[in-house]
Formats: structure tokens, C-alpha cells, sequence
């Protein structure tokens, strides 16, 4: 039960703080005054989407907080203990925006994300506006009202597990499945590449060593003419070289060397110049037989640079980045050829949770066909009491086609109605005015309210459309709902109005150069004022104040 809300800085209320009661409470005010900013607080604070615009002009944040009585064994309680929330003091609903559009949201202290507040929310207040009488007209909207009817939400919930993995399964099948006719492109073309580069025998670091190797070869003429010149200085073949010359020198100081200590390290330096120009000498020779490169062999690089610069060309920028992409394209190829495999057991399992779903689709149809008739006889008791006692009600269950699901399950659901006797039941939106809507939505919520548990449910003008005796019934039934529930109610209407336990005035007014809305609650004077208003508009006679009088006290 909601038993206080604070709003601060929302739209025209710049604060408000309203006490609530068992029982039923209706909410009046002229047109303007600010009635569905009350309802525009509650859903806030519950977690619905919000926009900046309903922050009070000049200020820099709104807030609306929300003060709940739950029962030990409401749905609210479990979903609240399961995040560790303790609720038997009462259960504190809090929620702040900024002009940023930065949001905040609380449970006794305690951050939450906004759709926990509606987790929780829902569960714990049902708001009845006028848009959703609007959802009556809309077929397909039907079976939701059902289900609810009917009780069948466990059950619904767990055709819905099934009807989400038949879906993914089917997805992953579709995206699975490709032509034949481009599975055997694909796997010639993916075969041709791994084969063309394995038959490359690409080494890593390979390209440099060709690249040096190929320059080499095409300075060969001029490094051979350098080494040519450079063996000449040092053993010409006939002649004086540096080898001969050196060899002389470490003659000549090796036959004296034992005479001095100086002697002795000059002709080991001389010998020690001597055979490294010896090692260098052979050194150069060999250097010049390994330059000699015949036309076949050079052929053979160029050949292999163009093989290198093609595969680049195709797969990669660098030798390590075309086997890459031959990993790449033999995984794709496995993958193809084991795709058949892998197909067939997809499509098992498929067929597994189809055959699964068929048969909870099948009970939930049962199960909505066996409600049907019940729900049927129900609705109509609660339109004759409403004043609409010669309607018919039906509820028209038509299977889908063989073999096709929604997230509701294989059936099409529409209420039919009769609103004239003689007259066969036809669509909903075919035939009701806007008071029948409203009174065809209070019955369903009427019988509804028996069966979800919702200690709390808000009217937001269920009287649209009505007057007169028709008034006074939609009244007297709202009356009638809360003796088991806490029920709020947006209303014009006085034959409404006065069958309230509580009756909370909603004003409007200019103080400076800005706008107020305050929220009040009524005595018993104050009351016969009010309902005289509601009667004979902004004139309030002799004759309606007596009249709205009367009405407090027949209420009695």
C-alpha cells in the first residue's frame, strides 16, 4: 500500500507531500491543475523513462520519493529479499533528476538501477490511464489480457524460455546455411590459396635474405673488380705484393730479433702482419669464386622475388602476414567442411525445442480455452452491473498455422462484443464509445484484481466517457474493489467523488510571477464544496451544494 509521496521541483509542484490511506482516495482539481503531474511523479519514482522537461522550470533537479506498506508474503517482499532489501519497516522509493540528465535511484538507502524500481514497481502498483482502455482496441493486445484473466503467467514464461531458444537456434542455422552452388565456390577458392602458398614453402625473414641476395647479384661485376684489385695489392702473381713485401720485412728482423728485446716484439709484430694478410688473401680468394653467379641462378631470384611480390600482392604486406592468412583460410575451410556436421545437429536440436514449445503452446491454449468461458460470464455480471446489461462478451481463440509461434504462442486472440440484443459480437473497436471502453476495462481490472496481487491500483479518469447512473455504478464498483486493495482516483465526476474515504484537492495558483500546484486533503465542508463544483462547474448554486450534501451523506 503506497502510504505517502514527496514531490519536489516537478513540473508546476515545486513541493508536495500527500499522506495515503486504505481504502479509496480520489484526487479532483480543475482541468490544468496538475492531476497528471501526480501521476507523472509516481511513475518516476517507480523507474519509468523520464525527460528533463519535467523538472520545474529554473530548477537545477527534481526528486519524488515513495513510501510503501508490503505484505509478509507479497510477490514484492520475495523480489526485494532476493537483493538483500529489507522491507518490514516499510519500503522507501527515491528518485532524482538533473538538468544534465544525470539519474538516480534508491530502495531504503540502498542504489538501484530504474529497472529495479520497476521490477519492484510493478508488483507493487498497477496505474489503469487512459491510454491503456485505448490498448482494448488493439486485437493483438487481446491475449495479454487473457493471460492475466487466466492466470497462466508461470506457464507463459516458460513457453517464452523455449520460444527464445528456438528462435536463437534458428538464427544460428539461417546464418549457418549458405547456397551450394557458393559453398563449393568458396571451398575451391579458400583450397586454391592454402594450397598456392604451401607450395611457396615461405620461410619468415625469407624476403630480406633474397632482397640482399638479388642486389648482390646485380653488383657482382663491380664488387668481383673490387676483389680482384684488392688480391692483386696484396700477391699480384708475378711481382711485388704486400704479401712478399711483408714477408720480406719479418725475414729481415727475424734473423737478428735475438739481439734486443725490442728486436724481438718488432718481428712479431711483422709476422703477425704477415699471416693475417696471408688469412686475408685466401679470404678474398674465396670471397671471389662464391660471387660467380651464372644467368640460370640469377633467373631463379628474379623468379622467386615475383613469386613473393604476388602472394604479397594477394595476402599480406609481409611474409609473416600471408601465412597468416593461410591459417586464416585453412580454419575457414575446416570450419566449411565440417559445417554439414554441425548443421545437423543444429537443426535436431531445433527440431527438439520445436517439439518442446509445441506442446506448451498447446497447454497454454488449453488452458486459455478452459478460462475463456469462465471469463466469459464473469465480464458480463460485471457489465450488467455497470449498465450494460444486455452485452454479450465473447472471447475468440483462433489457432495460427500449423507449425508458426509468437512470444505468446500459437494463438489469436480478440474480444468480441454485443452491446445490443440481436446483434451477433463483433470486434471491440468496431462498436464501443468511450464510456463502454471504460467500463468494459474496469470490469476486466475489476476481475483481474482477484487474481495479481497488486495491493495498490490508481484510475486515471476510468470515468471518461460516462454519466448518471452509469457514473454512479463505476463509482460504487471502485468502491467495491477497495475493500481488498488501496484504490486512487483521478476523477471529474461527483457521483464518484463522494463514495471516497479520502478526498484530496489538487489547486493551482499564481504567486509572483510563477505557478503552484498544492495538494490538500478536504474536510467534510470543504468536500460538499467540492463535489458542488464537480456538479454545476466554476457557479456554484444554492440547489448543488444541497445536492452535493445529500450525496456525502448517502454515501453513508
Amino acid at each position: 500500500m503506497l502510504k505517502s509521496l514527496y514531490i519536489e521541483n516537478i513540473a508546476v509542484i515545486e513541493r508536495a507531500s500527500i499522506d495515503f490511506e486504505e481504502g479509496m482516495t480520489v484526487l479532483t482539481g480543475e482541468t490544468g491543475a496538475g492531476k497528471s503531474i501526480i501521476i507523472d511523479s509516481i511513475n518516476l519514482v517507480l523507474g519509468e523513462r523520464t525527460s528533463r522537461e519535467l523538472i520545474r522550470t529554473g530548477a537545477k533537479s527534481a526528486s519524488v520519493s515513495a513510501l510503501f506498506e508490503i505484505g509478509q508474503h507479497s510477490k514484492a517482499a520475495a523480489v526485494l529479499e532476493q537483493e538483500g532489501i529489507s522491507w518490514q519497516e516499510g519500503v522507501l522509493f527515491e528518485r532524482s533528476v538533473t538538468v544534465e540528465g544525470r539519474s538516480t535511484a534508491k530502495i531504503n538507502g540502498k542504489p538501484v538501477l530504474a529497472s529495479f524500481l520497476r521490477e519492484v514497481g510493478a508488483v507493487l502498483l498497477n496505474i489503469h490511464g487512459q491510454h491503456d482502455s485505448q490498448h482494448l482496441l488493439q486485437s493483438e493486445r487481446h491475449v495479454e489480457f487473457l493471460d492475466a484473466l487466466a492466470g497462466v503467467q508461470p506457464l507463459l514464461t516458460q513457453y517464452r524460455e523455449c520460444y527464445g531458444q528456438a528462435v536463437e537456434l534458428k538464427q544460428k542455422l539461417s546464418r549457418m546455411r549458405m547456397d551450394e552452388r557458393e559453398k563449393e565456390r568458396r571451398i575451391e577458392l579458400l583450397s586454391f590459396q592454402v594450397s598456392e602458398i604451401d607450395e611457396a614453402a615461405l620461410q619468415p625473414g625469407e624476403e630480406e635474405a633474397l632482397a640482399q641476395k638479388r642486389l648482390l647479384m646485380k653488383s657482382a661485376q663491380k664488387v668481383s673488380e673490387s676483389l680482384a684489385g684488392a688480391l692483386a695489392a696484396l700477391s699480384p702473381g708475378e711481382g711485388q705484393g704486400a704479401l712478399t713485401l711483408l714477408g720480406q720485412v719479418m725475414h729481415e728482423l727475424s734473423a737478428h730479433e735475438s739481439l734486443t728485446p725490442q728486436l724481438a716484439a718488432l718481428s712479431e709484430s711483422a709476422a703477425d702482419l704477415y699471416y693475417r694478410a696471408e688469412d686475408l688473401t685466401g679470404e678474398l680468394r674465396a670471397a671471389a669464386e662464391n660471387l660467380s653467379f651464372d644467368a640460370q641462378e640469377m633467373e631463379q631470384v628474379e623468379q622467386r622475388s615475383d613469386l613473393l611480390h604476388r602472394l604479397k600482392s594477394k595476402y599480406g604486406d609481409t611474409i609473416e602476414e600471408v601465412l597468416a592468412y593461410r591459417e586464416k583460410a585453412a580454419g575457414e575451410l575446416s570450419s566449411i567442411e565440417i559445417l554439414d556436421d554441425t548443421k545437423k545437429k543444429l537443426a535436431q536440436e531445433l527440431q527438439n525445442v520445436y517439439n518442446k514449445l509445441q506442446l506448451l503452446a498447446g497447454e497454454l491454449s488449453e488452458r486459455r480455452k478452459a478460462a475463456a468461458k469462465d471469463i466469459e460470464s464473469t465480464v458480463e455480471a460485471e457489465l450488467a452491473y455497470l449498465n450494460l446489461d444486455k452485452t454479450v462478451f465473447e472471447i475468440s481463440i483462433v489457432p495460427m498455422q500449423p507449425g508458426v509461434f509468437d512470444e505468446n504462442g500459437s494463438d489469436e486472440v480478440e474480444f468480441l462484443i454485443s452491446t445490443n440484443p440481436g446483434e451477433q459480437p463483433r470486434p471491440l473497436s468496431k462498436i464501443v464509445s468511450g464510456g463502454e471502453l471504460s467500463r468494459i476495462m474496469l470490469a476486466l481490472k475489476a476481475i483481474l484484481g482477484t487474481k495479481d496481487g497488486i495491493e495498490t491500483v490508481i484510475f486515471d479518469e476510468i470515468d471518461a466517457g460516462v454519466s448518471g447512473s452509469s457514473a454512479e455504478k463505476i463509482g460504487r464498483k471502485l468502491k467495491e474493489l477497495s475493500k481488498g486493495r488501496q484504490v486512487l482516483c483521478i476523477t471529474h465526476l461527483a457521483q464518484i467523488a463522494c463514495l471516497a474515504d479520502k478526498h484530496l484537492l489538487i489547486e493551482k495558483s499564481v504567486q509572483g510571477e510563477r505557478t503552484l500546484t498544492t495538494v490538500r486533503q478536504l474536510g467534510t465542508q470543504e468536500r460538499v464544496r467540492e463535489l458542488a463544483r464537480l456538479l454545476s462547474g466554476e457557479t456554484v448554486s444554492r440547489a448543488a451544494l444541497e445536492h452535493a450534501a445529500q450525496m456525502l451523506l448517502g454515501k453513508e
